[in-house]
């Protein structure tokens, strides 16, 4: 596991196996039918926006954006997305 700090909190990251985790979010999102099918898709969808939440803390406190001359990660974002 590796940690980080963000905002005062100790953030501990855990490694998964991501490639079949997207894999099986992909086929589950390809055949809602049922409710059952919903409720899990939203799941996934869930998971993956906390990812992609951490990630970006995690690119944030790393500075690197500010080897683009951005004075901040929001200021980076608004030039590259």
């Amino acid at each position: 596991m590796k940690s980080f700090v963000c905002m005062g909190f100790r953030v501990v990251v855990v490694v998964e196996h991501v490639y079949d985790w997207v894999m099986s979010a992909e086929g589950c999102l390809e055949e809602i039918v049922s409710f059952d099918d919903l409720v899990a898709s939203l799941g996934h969808l869930e998971r993956f926006g906390a990812k992609v939440a951490l990630a970006a803390a995690k690119l944030n406190v790393s500075g690197l954006w500010a080897a683009d001359g951005a004075v901040t990660m929001g200021g980076w974002l608004k030039q590259h997305a």
